[in-house]
């Protein structure tokens, strides 16, 4: 047996070990629940201040604040959402409490953010409003010049400007903006409207005014017709002179009564028509006589040249009478058409005992032209360009005796001469002198008649025809087809 006195130690120690075991799990508990109760209390604030965000965020949304600036702020918010809080490891970590503290604090700072993103929208949006109001404000002026009436516009800015500063949210202040612009609109398209009716009015006066005047020069203008075609007694000019009569009186009564633009138009129109037929009359009758007395002198000429031109003679000189008394457009140009038949076969006998009979090209390097004739009748009058001063196209009588289309000219220089060209390409080309002389098309060339042979644009020698014409000679001239090549002037 034990002795009691030896147990008693052992059963106060232990009773002892049991008392501190069971205040270790007594304080073990408590300090778990206090653990659980921070951290209720910080997840309530983060729900809280997650409920609080995304309700001043749709709040502020909806008073108008940009999306872009809420979405940015949202967008942290997120990514704040998605960190994860670190895992308890102890009874009581100050760590996690910490974390999620620091959790809601952040979310209550960026629900400070988008509060102050609308603060700052509406003072963006007020100073918007103001630039809004001041050019409206600045459109007044040309408003005014154009005399449109601004008052309703400057009430409205007025009234607009002191609202500014009882605006309180986004929206209404971009509402406001948005009516500001639109009187602005309003107001710049009522003054271009303005403006493009004065103009439109100011055109229809000046035009109106063209026409009045148009329709007096005309009146003037078919009255110094009348009285110059009234110079020739034989002239019949009656009928226009009344059309012209009536005319002026039409004008002056027009004129009184201020009648429309259409209404002098077409006085003006009828007045040139009087002129130009009185114009083309006496002009039509002095021709005439010009080709009468040039035909007179080529009868003398081709008289002188031998030529038999005793029937022309008498066929002329029978119609001098007949025109002498032509008193209409018609019989004038009818006797007009007989003499020019008459001076026609007076030039082709002239010029066929010139040049000779069958197919002939005559070039004048003088007036930079080439004329083909068939039988002493032109039948080809073109401008030409002819050999340059330093190598002057060949003068004398000469016929073609090589033809070739297309055609490929090679230079007859060497490179360092300063007469040397590059192969040259053209469609058609006639040889008729064995040194070279062609007459030929010239792609290259854009000149031709009177300067186009000066030094730099002349030719080597040959004659440049161009495209329409050379195309037609080449398939005219055979081989043995006379050329002459001359100074001095041609028969037209």
């Amino acid at each position: 047996m034990i002795a009691i006195s030896g147990l008693r130690p052992a059963v106060v120690l232990a009773q002892v070990v049991l008392t501190f075991g069971a205040a270790q799990l007594g304080g073990a508990a408590a300090a778990a629940r206090y653990q659980q109760d921070q951290e209720h209390t910080a997840q309530a604030a983060i729900s809280n201040a997650d409920e609080a965000f995304d309700s001043k965020a749709k709040l502020v949304i909806d008073e108008g604040t940009p999306h872009p600036v809420v979405d940015a702020v949202a967008a942290r918010h997120k990514q704040l959402q998605a960190v994860p809080i670190p895992a308890s490891n102890f009874f009581i970590d100050r760590m996690r409490i910490d974390a999620l503290n620091k959790r809601a604090a952040d979310t209550r700072s960026l629900t400070k953010q988008v509060a102050a993103a609308e603060t700052q929208a509406e003072i963006d949006l007020h100073q918007q409003l103001v630039d809004a109001i001041k050019t409206l404000l600045d459109q007044i002026t040309p408003a005014q010049t154009v005399g449109i009436d601004p008052s309703e516009y400057s009430t409205f800015a007025d009234s607009t400007e002191k609202a500014n500063q009882q605006l309180s949210i986004p929206r209404v202040a971009q509402q406001t903006i948005d009516q500001v612009k639109a009187k602005t609109d309003a107001l710049k398209a009522a003054t271009d409207a303005k403006i493009a009716a004065d103009e439109s009015a100011r055109q229809a006066a000046e035009a109106l005014q063209r026409a009045r005047d148009g329709a007096q020069a005309n009146l003037q203008a078919a009255q110094t017709a009348l009285a110059r075609a009234k110079t020739i007694g034989v002239l019949q000019v009656a009928d226009n002179e009344k059309a012209i009569n009536d005319l002026g009186q039409t004008l002056t009564q027009k004129l009184a009564a201020n009648a429309p633009t259409a209404d002098f138009l077409d006085l003006s129109s009828q007045l040139r028509g009087q002129a130009n037929a009185l114009n083309t009359l006496f002009d039509t009758r002095n021709a005439a006589y010009d080709l009468l007395n040039l035909t007179r002198r080529e009868l003398d000429a081709a008289q002188n040249a031998k030529n038999d031109v005793s029937a022309e003679r008498g066929q002329l000189e029978a119609l001098a009478p007949k025109l002498d008394q032509a008193g209409d457009l018609a019989t004038i140009t009818n006797i007009k058409g007989q003499i020019q038949a008459i001076k026609n076969a007076i030039d082709a006998k002239y010029l066929a005992a010139l040049y000779g009979v069958g197919k002939v090209i005559v070039v004048s390097v003088t007036q930079e032209r080439l004329v083909a004739l068939q039988d002493g009748v032109v039948v080809q009058n073109t401008l030409v360009t002819t050999g340059r001063p330093s190598l002057p196209t060949i003068l004398g009588t000469f016929h073609i005796y090589f033809k070739s289309s297309p055609y490929t000219m090679i230079s007859p220089w060497p490179r360092s001469s300063p007469y040397y060209y590059p192969p040259s390409k053209m469609n058609w080309a006639m040889e008729f002198e064995s040194s070279g002389y062609f007459i030929h098309d010239a792609p290259w060339r854009s000149h031709y008649g009177p300067g186009s042979d000066t030094e730099n644009g002349g030719t080597h020698g040959c004659v440049n025809v161009q495209y329409a014409p050379m195309q037609w000679l080449y398939g005219w001239a055979d081989l043995g087809t006379t050329v002459i090549t001359k100074t001095g002037d041609l028969p037209s």
